[in-house]
């Protein structure tokens, strides 16, 4: 199946913060400094596949988040196909153990601005 990408806007819920430089931009404007943003590869075991594996769960599953965006305005067919895709790529995953799904992970650190912290305290007293 092919769908024409269309990039989401930046403040596109939890997978907006999927881009380097949005997190630092909201990290820098909320006083956080020395922004660093390790990008993590790890497998991860998700729910039972049995739970996920039907038709009718696919297509819930498909509308929301990301998925939602790139089938809005896509004719039916186009939804049954991708709910089709889907429920073959759980039964590719599944194990006796759940999903198995390679996950790329964003691990943040950053450290509280110096005058930031003396309005917090100041607050405090």
């Amino acid at each position: 199946m092919h769908i024409a990408y269309q990039e989401p806007p930046l403040d596109f819920g939890p997978f907006s913060l999927g881009d380097d430089r949005y997190v630092e931009q909201l990290l820098a404007e909320s006083g956080w400094t020395d922004i660093q943003i390790e990008q993590v590869e790890r497998p991860m075991t998700m729910a039972a596949w049995e739970t996920s594996i039907d038709q009718q769960s696919a297509v819930d599953w498909l509308h929301m988040g990301p998925a939602n965006a790139l089938l809005e305005g896509q004719p039916e067919d186009a939804h049954a196909e991708a709910a089709n895709d889907w429920v073959q790529a759980i039964k590719q995953r599944a194990t006796d153990e759940g999903l198995q799904f390679d996950v790329l992970l964003h691990v943040i650190t950053a450290k509280v601005r110096e005058s930031h912290v003396k309005r917090v305290v100041a607050a405090r007293t």
